[in-house]
């Protein structure tokens, strides 16, 4: 039975435009009672509902969450003779409209006749693999002159200004997108893809928002963007770095994930093509400092966001308050002498910055300068390295700082080796990325300062 006006001309409640919060497109039909509140007329109703089960039963596997079904004069030459047409103008515009379709929507969405011409051959993925459910039996309805073009959805996904084809079984949602029969003009293929694209249906998407360590980011604040930065959602994660919003899908998005005192805003594109689909937001700085002030020192601790400073081992800690600094001056090689070689006693202990016994040998870091004067002749080098010093004092028991310090540079592409020594972490890059190094640790140490005093 198809559906018919609510009573007085009301419209039942729909769902809202994410946009501009109104409850009907302005291209949907006013209240007719010889049509469905999407603009369907009722003779078409029924002959629609089964064509798209017969769709989505040959559809399985192709995964097409929105039809596009268009209702067009076909088998124009049996009509009279004052009111016969040409068929390969309708046909030529719906092969246009499909190919725009297609050309933007690759998947996900599908499109039809409702009523294919006699001349043409049956399609055989239209054919139905099983038995249909339901299956009316109806013929549909044929409309001399009609190009309509229904946008329609398996119940619940709900196009926007769209309503039940009908009230007894409500399988189907459907809005008209363009009627020619009721403008007595030819639709503008423009204007029917921009109210495609305005009316795709809202679908949930279930964000997970981490750092490069994996460590979840709760309380991070999330909003979704369109195209033209209007706001369609918003939302918190939760302890586990989770949120589920609501989008349309098929629509470029911008999602933004931010959290004060730990992370900048920053943006991931994304369009969701399937409802229920899981998103990951790897946030490029996501980790807490903490700082303990002594006496003699200023401390900086850092931990996965989840944790909680009074549960942690380490007492009277506070959110890092400072500005994290860093140093560099000269150039620095590494170079290596095996275990009791001659070399290893010529190398006055005061030329050099760093030595590390290793079972293979010995590793020295040396200023270039020295090495290339006062040691000529006696090592190789392949690597020349810049020295970049944290200069806050950070503990040699903190956990994940220097992992944090290699993880933002080597998104960058920056090769780091580091060496944490009592009072600062130090960092050795190739010289030639040595600007790029340091800035790059002084965005991080901006994004991840916490409120100033």
């Amino acid at each position: 039975s198809p559906a018919s006006p609510s009573p007085e001309g009301r419209r039942p409640p729909s769902a809202k435009c994410p946009v501009c919060r109104a409850t009907q497109p302005p291209w949907a039909s006013e209240v007719d009672k010889a049509y469905t509140e999407g603009g369907v007329h009722l003779e078409i109703a029924p002959g629609l509902t089964e064509r798209l089960r017969r769709l989505i039963a040959a559809d399985e596997g192709q995964e097409n969450f929105v039809w596009v079904v268009v209702e067009s004069c076909t088998d124009c030459a049996q009509h009279g003779p004052s009111v016969r047409h040409d068929e390969t103008n309708y046909l030529g515009r719906y092969q246009k409209l499909k190919e725009q379709i297609e050309e933007r929507f690759p998947t996900g969405i599908g499109i039809a006749m409702l009523v294919e011409p006699k001349g043409a051959e049956a399609r055989p993925e239209e054919e139905p693999k099983k038995a249909q459910r339901g299956d009316l039996g109806v013929e549909p309805t044929r409309r001399i002159g009609s190009f309509e073009v229904y946008m329609c959805c398996e119940a619940p996904l709900r196009p926007w200004g769209a309503f039940p084809l009908s009230q007894l079984e409500p399988d189907f949602n459907c809005v008209c997108l363009s009627s020619k029969l009721k403008s007595r003009a030819w639709p503008s293929m423009d204007n029917v893809m921009k109210r495609l694209c305005a009316s795709m249906p809202q679908v949930m998407a279930h964000v997970l928002v981490h750092n490069e360590l994996e460590w979840p980011l709760p309380f991070a604040q999330l909003t979704v963007q369109a195209a033209d930065h209007s706001v369609l959602a918003h939302g918190e994660t939760d302890k586990d770095g989770r949120v589920s919003v609501q989008v349309p899908l098929f629509t470029p998005l911008t999602l933004k994930a931010g959290r004060p005192s730990l992370m900048d805003f920053q943006e991931k594109l994304l369009e969701i093509v399937a409802p229920d689909t899981p998103v990951t937001f790897l946030a490029e700085t996501s980790v807490q400092l903490w700082q303990r002030q002594t006496s003699m020192e200023l401390i900086v601790y850092c931990c996965d966001p989840r944790l909680d400073p009074e549960d942690k081992a380490v007492p009277e800690l506070i959110p890092f308050q400072g500005q994290i600094e860093y140093t560099r001056d000269g150039e620095y090689v590494f170079v290596t002498v095996p275990a009791g070689d001659e070399r290893y006693e010529k190398v006055e202990r005061s030329d050099l910055l760093m030595e590390f016994k290793e079972q293979e040998g010995i590793t020295f870091i040396l200023n270039k300068q020295i090495c290339d004067e006062k040691y000529a002749g006696l090592f190789s080098y392949s690597y020349v390295s810049a020295w970049i010093t944290l200069t806050v004092h950070s503990s040699l028991e903190a956990v994940g700082l220097t992992a944090a310090f290699a993880s933002a540079l080597a998104r960058e592409g920056i090769s780091a080796n580091v060496v944490a020594a009592f009072f600062h972490d130090h960092v050795f890059v190739d010289i030639k990325d040595a600007e790029r190094a340091v800035a790059t640790l002084q965005k991080m140490s901006r994004d991840a300062q916490g409120p100033s005093t």
